[in-house]
């Protein structure tokens, strides 16, 4: 039964079920039987879950399949129960998203390519901001479309 959980060695395991890709959907199943408890915890303490979970994730080395997990959950929990309009908070932001990204792809790029490490940290917030960066433009191509039917 492990191997359908953990198929690495025995002593140590790798986090990675057999199939490999089903490691999201192992963590969702965990996740949305914990949701509950989530959902209380985050009810009463507000943004302090997903900022806890997101800075052990920037700040983990191994792949943290889980904390990766817990922390987009968490925010999306977050998101979601206290009914934030997330695509305005990124119109607002849309400056300071684009001008970041564009500076942590440069960094990103030189760090990568011109060091002997990779730093994961800087490399994680690029994706979020990515993310952020993806929404907003995604945003504006569906807006020139309507305009323009």
């Amino acid at each position: 039964i492990r191997a359908y959980w953990d198929s690495g060695s025995w002593n140590q395991g790798d986090s990675f079920p057999i199939l490999q890709p089903y490691w999201y959907i192992r963590n969702l199943i965990i996740l949305c039987l914990a949701s509950p408890i989530i959902y209380i915890i985050i009810n009463y303490t507000k943004w302090i879950l997903p900022i806890i979970s997101i800075t052990i994730w920037l700040n983990s080395s191994d792949l943290a399949l889980s904390y990766v997990s817990i922390a987009f959950f968490s925010l999306g929990s977050t998101i979601s129960i206290f009914k934030y309009n997330y695509l305005d908070i990124i119109i607002r932001k849309s400056k300071f998203i684009i001008i970041s990204f564009t500076c942590l792809i440069i960094i990103n790029y030189i760090i990568h390519f011109y060091t002997p490490y990779d730093n994961i940290p800087l490399h994680r917030i690029m994706l979020i901001m990515g993310i952020f960066f993806i929404i907003y433009f995604s945003h504006i191509i569906r807006r020139i479309v309507i305009y323009n039917l």
